[in-house]
Order: structure tokens, then sequence, then C-alpha cells
């Protein structure tokens, strides 16, 4: 009777413990993400409320990125 007591808590800490993990994992990533896209913001001067001012910035960032990815692909095949 213990034993089954036993295994029963043992398990239901495992199960409380995973859950508790992944909820301040989501929550650590959410805040990451949102630091990521406050600083993307704060570099290329985007402006939420009104997206065409900062396009030449993300035109020139996006071809950037692009070169990036070209190289990478050459350096692979190379």
């Amino acid at each position: 009777m213990e034993l089954a007591f036993l295994c029963m808590l043992f398990f239901a800490t495992i199960a409380v413990s995973v859950t508790f993990k992944r909820k301040f994992k989501n929550r650590e990533n959410e805040k990451l993400l949102a630091e990521i896209e406050e600083d993307f913001v704060e570099e290329y001067n985007i402006n939420k409320n009104n997206p065409s001012e900062g396009s030449s910035n993300l035109e020139g960032l996006i071809e950037w990125i692009e070169d990036q990815q070209l190289e990478d692909e050459i350096k692979k095949k190379s």
C-alpha cells in the first residue's frame, strides 16, 4: 500500500515538474522573442504605425540577408 502511494507521489511530482518547466521555458521564449523584436525595431528604425518609413532600411536588410544566404550556399557546395 505504501509502495503504491510512493509511486503515485513520485509520478505526480515528475508531472508537476515537467509542467512547470514547460511553462517557464515558454515564458522565457516569449520574453526573448519580444526583446529580439524590440531590438530589431530599434536597430532598423521601423515604425509600426507607418511601415513605409522604414521600408528602405528593411529592403537593405533583406538584400544583405539574401547575400549572406547565397554565400553560405556557395561555401557549402565548395
